[in-house]
């Protein structure tokens, strides 16, 4: 998966990437993780496997984009990632599975689609 186009734009599918163990909570202004911090190189994932780009950073939040998917990583004040939200575009989902999967995150994360 690499950036190539202009990002799609419409209906998307949601999924996170978590800490594995975070509780994981439906709130009144959408999900909410239990705070704990990742201890993997998340980056190297984001843009080496899935081939996604830094679009901008504003306010604790690094977007990165690809063709078909979109990621906020979420900082804390400290620059620690709390969690990664993706939007994914059309049959991403597998794609974003199957990289996960080939990655070494299994052991240390979550990646989490909401119903």
């Amino acid at each position: 998966m690499t950036y190539s186009k202009p990002f799609p734009l419409g209906k998307y599918k949601a999924a996170f990437l978590i800490p594995l163990g975070a509780n994981k909570t439906l709130g009144e202004y959408g999900w909410e993780f239990e705070i704990k911090y990742f201890t993997v190189d998340i980056l190297s994932f984001l843009i080496g496997i899935l081939g996604l780009v830094l679009e901008e950073s504003y306010l604790g939040i690094d977007k990165y984009i690809g063709e078909g998917i979109q990621a906020s990583v979420i900082h804390d004040d400290e620059e620690n990632i709390e969690h990664v939200s993706f939007q994914i575009y059309g049959n991403n989902k597998k794609g974003l599975e199957e990289a996960f999967i080939s990655s070494d995150l299994e052991n240390s994360c979550e990646l989490f689609f909401p119903d």
